[in-house]
């Protein structure tokens, strides 16, 4: 039986051996740096806080214009009868909040009613009333809604 140590290589077996050694233990240990290197730039990469957009402030007779506009494509559908009652309301409601949010530059669109009384707008809470009372209640009073519109327009054109 014959040992390991036995065997005699010749010189040249033994030298590529040693190179292909070397050559593996390189490759394995750059492998293993790039792996480290991927890891830490990804992790930067989601330490990042996230860029939030600039607001933008905009003159308010262009956002006057802009919601007087959407009333009167509004009172069109009412003339029309393409809309229910309800959805007026509801309308009216996006548009008179979303005219304050952008007037004094507020989040009030997402808000209940009951958030936005904070604000100490008695006008806002008197309309929003207004058309939750025809917008939720089972049995809805008649509430003429081109003159709730024209209401809203002329507390727009008044606005400051």
């Amino acid at each position: 039986m014959q040992y390991i140590n036995d065997i005699k290589l010749p010189y040249y077996y033994i030298l590529t051996l040693i190179c292909s050694l070397v050559c593996c233990s390189l490759l394995f240990i750059g492998l293993l740096w790039g792996f480290v290197v991927m890891l830490i730039k990804r992790n930067k990469s989601k330490k990042k806080p996230a860029i939030k957009p600039l607001p933008i402030f905009r003159d308010i007779n262009t956002i006057k214009e802009e919601y007087l506009s959407a009333l009167a494509g509004l009172e069109k559908q009412v003339a029309e009868g393409k809309i229910s009652n309800r959805q007026i309301f509801k309308k009216i409601s996006q548009i008179l909040r979303g005219f304050i949010g952008e007037a004094k530059k507020i989040l009030t669109l997402p808000k209940t009613k009951t958030e936005l009384e904070p604000l100490k707008m008695d006008y806002l809470n008197g309309m929003i009333d207004s058309c939750y009372k025809v917008e939720f209640s089972k049995d809805p009073p008649k509430v003429d809604p081109m003159e709730f519109i024209s209401s809203i327009k002329k507390y727009i054109k008044k606005w400051n």
